[in-house]
C-alpha cells in the first residue's frame, strides 16, 4: 500500500481497488487495516466520490481487515472469494502456465467473473440494469 502518492492528486471520480493477493506484512489491524483505510481516506480527500474494493483472491484472514477499512472508510466491499474457490476460474484451469503461483491466481475466465461482480456494484452509479 506504499506508493498511493503517486496518484494523487487524481480528478478521478471513481476509484478501484484490489490489492492483498502477494500482501506479505503481518495480517493485524497496524499492518494492514489502518494503511488499507489511510489509502481510502487518501482517495477521498483527493475527491474521489465512488470507491471499490474488491476482497483479495481467496484469504479469507485478509478480507476480514479489508472488509473493516471499507466500512470504515465508506468505500464498497466487492467479495471475490466464491469466484476465487471455483477452480475453472485459475489461470490453471486453462493450461497456459507450469507455475503453481502463476496457476493460482485467476485466469482468463476468472478476470471476467470479477469484472461481473465489479459491475454489479458499479453499474448502480449509472443507474444499469442488470443483464437479463
Amino acid at each position: 500500500m506504499k506508493g498511493i502518492e503517486h496518484i494523487l492528486p487524481t480528478n478521478a471520480d471513481v476509484a478501484i481497488i484490489q490489492l492483498g493477493d502477494n500482501f506479505r506484512g503481518a495480517v493485524s489491524e497496524d499492518e494492514l487495516q489502518r494503511p488499507y483505510a489511510a489509502m481510502i481516506a487518501a482517495l477521498r480527500q483527493s475527491g474521489v466520490k465512488h470507491i471499490y474494493c474488491l476482497s483479495s483472491w481467496g484469504n479469507v484472514e485478509l478480507d476480514r481487515y479489508i472488509r473493516a477499512a471499507c466500512a470504515a472508510e465508506g468505500a464498497t466491499y466487492v467479495d471475490i472469494t466464491p469466484i476465487a474457490h471455483d477452480g475453472a476460474n485459475r489461470a490453471a484451469a486453462e493450461g497456459h502456465f507450469s507455475h503453481g503461483g502463476v496457476n493460482w491466481h485467476p485466469g482468463d475466465r476468472g478476470m471476467a467473473r470479477i469484472a461481473q461482480a465489479l459491475w454489479g456494484q458499479v453499474r448502480k452509479l449509472f443507474r444499469v440494469e442488470a443483464a437479463p
